[in-house]
């Protein structure tokens, strides 16, 4: 996925990808190569719903700025 996001003072940023799979795929977001929900389980959650992946992250930091990955 290559899309800018430019991050600013938000308390919550949404990352959404489609994705077109049969079986509807496993879907994992890394950040820095690391998993973000195993990284931050109580920030970071992910869904997967008609054909569209979804990370949500609360608490947005200055730290969170950066290249996320979808596989």
């Amino acid at each position: 996925m290559n899309s800018k996001t430019e991050m600013s003072s938000l308390k919550m940023h949404r990352l959404e990808a489609e994705i077109v799979a049969e079986p509807a795929p496993a879907v994992t977001w890394s950040f820095d190569g690391k998993s973000v929900v195993e990284s931050d389980p109580d920030r970071c959650k992910i869904d997967y719903e008609d054909g569209i992946a979804t990370l949500t992250i609360k608490d947005i930091k200055r730290s969170d700025a950066g290249n996320y990955h979808i596989l």
